[in-house]
């Protein structure tokens, strides 16, 4: 299948850890307000 091709795969990965420590980050943050 064409659209498992590996930069296609690579490229989703990268975007999902992006997505994940962006994630992480306003969640520190939100709990840093909590904190306050």
């Amino acid at each position: 299948m064409t659209f498992l091709s590996l930069p296609h795969i690579i490229g989703q990965r990268e975007s999902l850890i992006h997505f994940l420590s962006l994630a992480a980050t306003t969640t520190g943050n939100l709990n840093k307000d909590k904190k306050d």
